[in-house]
């Protein structure tokens, strides 16, 4: 009996359980169909905001140049960047750039409304969302232009040859923020910037705020970047203000961890089907692809990658990807072959022709020319959509929807080797596909192909540096100067690594001259015949820039020196002696300078105090030493005349000065490395008073 009855109170409490997980589960149900309702709810609010908005700007003729098609896309799913007054390249992680952040909608908001100034330059990497963050500015600023006195917004690209009149046309410009967009777009500011930035901010002088987006790698340095605007100002001044108006500078910052978590927890939500798994799988991609955080634009390949399960790991890949989805979609209409090979043309006639054309559209008649050209029919364009990557603009122009998709087709038609390529100068972010492109799986089988590109004249195409260039000599903590690493992002294939070392000259016996285009570094190296041994442990140098010449040749850094050991590994030659010193440009606090030593053990002199081991080692396995120079050689710094058997750097990251150098004869170059170690040692002998 006792059996029977703790049978039926074990089958009621199996009833209960079943019954309180139904409820939890319909519970469950109930706050996912919430959840769902309230997603939906808010993203037919954005559709029918951002319609508000187009119809507002298109009727008022602020932003002409863009469909309504441009505008949706751009308002869906934005999520604000962050901005800062430091350029996140400085960062070691551009994903974890350092300094204070804060919404780039509020900071121009306080920019207009409390700045003695009225014109802001906005620079950010491809892709980062400067054409968004415009069209976006726009929208916020209408939905507040409800009262007297509010600011209207206009938005022009500068990529067109007829931007100066668009200004012009423009109503009411003292109520208007003009945002001037892709300044790096304008073929104008390629031939000079200066003058191109004066013209345009003297046609906008009327307007109450102007704001110009650029690429921050379109100033080669932070020293380059303009700031005066030749606008005069005209109300009365406080003391100490500048009679015109300067240029101030944000940059746009990658997003945060936090605002992607926030991005991909609205593409995977929690509750929806394979949301969680999604959710993680995307997260991993984003730790392990810089350019996910770093470029929005390619944040929204998320859904895909995750849907497809795809692990991928280059910006060539992904560009690779993006383009594959645009040819399935259109398939339907054109072969993808044919669409890829029209792409690729189309690319290299935009570039290659857009200082003499002054754009980076063409007409339907050149689309329909180039085609006839291929034998492909007129009618196959009849089909381009809004979706498409390849669209037309508001006049019925045909573009690439970004600029970054024609410069990764014009790499695609460089690898298959159109001549056209190689005669005009490539942008850096074509620099940056063609280096991701050498580490992809595909370069990797098609090293031959990298090879034959590489020995090339890199200077002349704009691909040296290959590599982002290396620090260069600084002062240190001794912990800091063993420990610290070079700072830079991702480096050329292994297998280019030989291809981008070059003896650019031999001028005498004695000097050799390497190029290292990786690192856009040329070194003159001495025979190892004319070293003396007792002249290179007591003597050194500071720096000395050559001003008369424009170039510089003074002591490397740290990692500088190790690229040099690299390079001798690759020229399988012994281009620095071992088993002595040999200075760098670092120091240990602000006086001790630092030697090395390529030497199997630590070497012994009572003048220096050994820091440590080095990572780096040169062919043969043998370790770099450095020393502290504890005691300074009598006339340091001032009467020792410069040792010219130590390797120094003649040029670095200066594509001018390097273009001078190959562009001179073995003769010529050995007269220019006389003449500078002639007025470098002049420079070092002055008397004590003169330094």
């Amino acid at each position: 009996m006792n059996s029977i009855l703790t049978a039926f109170q074990s089958l009621a409490a199996a009833g209960w359980i079943k019954v309180a997980l139904g409820i939890v589960a319909g519970l469950i149900g109930l706050a996912a169909s919430a959840f769902s309702l309230r997603a939906g709810l808010i993203n037919l609010q954005r559709q029918k905001q951002a319609k508000l908005i187009q119809d507002q700007a298109l009727w008022s003729g602020t932003v002409s140049d863009f469909t309504k098609e441009d505008i949706t896309a751009s308002l869906k799913h934005y999520v604000v960047p962050d901005c800062s007054q430091t350029d996140p390249a400085n960062s070691s992680d551009i994903r974890r750039a350092a300094g204070v952040r804060e919404p780039v909608i509020r900071t121009v908001d306080r920019f207009i409304t409390n700045s003695e100034n009225r014109h802001l330059l906005v620079l950010a990497d491809t892709g980062m969302g400067k054409t968004s963050f415009c069209l976006n500015y726009l929208a916020h600023r209408n939905r507040l232009n409800k009262g007297e006195g509010a600011l209207s917004c206009a938005v022009i690209p500068l990529g067109r040859p007829d931007a100066l009149e668009k200004i012009r046309r423009v109503p009411n410009p003292a109520d208007t923020i003009l945002l001037l967009d892709a300044f790096d777009e304008d073929v104008r500011a390629i031939d000079n910037s200066d003058e191109r930035l004066s013209q345009l901010l003297n046609q906008a002088a009327e307007f109450g705020t102007v704001i110009i987006t650029c690429r921050s790698q379109f100033f080669k340095n932070d020293l380059a970047i303009p700031s005066r605007t030749g606008v005069a100002i005209v109300r009365p001044r406080r003391a100490g203000i500048s009679s015109e108006y300067v240029l101030e500078t944000l940059y746009l910052l990658p997003f945060t961890p936090k605002q992607i978590k926030q991005y991909i927890n609205r593409q995977f939500p929690w509750w929806s089907w394979g949301g969680l798994a999604g959710s993680k799988m995307a997260r991993t991609l984003t730790e392990n692809v810089p350019e996910l955080s770093v470029r929005p634009m390619l944040l929204a390949l998320l859904p895909d990658l995750v849907r497809e399960g795809r692990q991928i790991q280059e910006l060539f890949d992904l560009y690779q990807f993006m383009t594959a989805k645009w040819l399935d979609r259109e398939a339907s209409w054109i072969e993808p072959s044919i669409l890829t090979a029209v792409s690729k043309r189309l690319a290299v006639f935009i570039y290659a022709s857009r200082g003499r054309r002054g754009s980076d559209r063409v007409t339907v008649d050149e689309l329909h020319s180039l085609a006839q050209a291929m034998d492909i029919p007129e009618d196959r364009w009849n089909h381009l959509s809004a979706r498409s990557l390849l669209n037309r603009d508001s006049e019925g122009n045909i573009k690439f929807s970004h600029r970054s998709i024609m410069e990764f087709y014009f790499v695609l038609s460089a690898i298959d080797g159109d001549p056209a390529c190689f005669k005009v100068f490539w942008s850096d972010f074509m620099r940056e596909l063609f280096v991701s492109w050498g580490n992809s799986q595909q370069g990797q089988s098609n090293v031959v192909r990298a090879k034959q590109i590489l020995a090339m004249d890199l200077n002349k195409l704009g691909l040296s540096p290959l590599s982002e260039p290396l620090d260069g000599p600084q002062d240190y903590s001794v912990r800091t100067f063993i420990n610290s690493r070079a700072s830079r992002q991702r480096r050329i294939a292994d297998a280019w690594r030989a291809d981008s070392i070059k003896i650019l000259s031999a001028p005498n016996q004695i000097h050799r001259v390497i190029e290292d285009a990786e690192f856009g570094l040329i070194w003159e190296v001495p025979h190892l015949s004319d070293y003396d041994t007792d002249e290179i442990q007591i003597i050194q140098t500071t720096h000395v820039e050559m001003i008369k010449t424009g170039m510089s040749k003074r002591l490397a850094s740290k990692v500088q020196f190790l690229a040099l050991l690299e390079a001798e590994a690759s020229l399988d030659m012994e281009l620095l002696m071992r088993e002595t010193f040999l200075w760098l440009g670092d120091r240990i606090g602000k006086r001790s300078p630092i030697v090395v030593s390529v030497s199997d053990a630590p070497l012994e002199h009572s003048g220096v105090k050994l820091l440590g081991q080095l990572s780096g080692k040169d062919r043969n396995g043998t370790p770099v030493w450095a020393y502290e120079v504890l005691t300074q050689p009598t006339g340091f710094g001032s009467r020792v005349a410069v040792v010219s058997a130590i390797p120094t750097l003649v040029s670095e990251t200066d594509r001018q000065s390097r273009q001078k150098l190959h562009s001179m004869s073995p003769e010529e170059l050995r007269s220019f490395l006389d003449g500078l170690n002639h007025e470098q040692k002049s420079l070092t002998a002055e008397p004590d008073s003169a330094s």
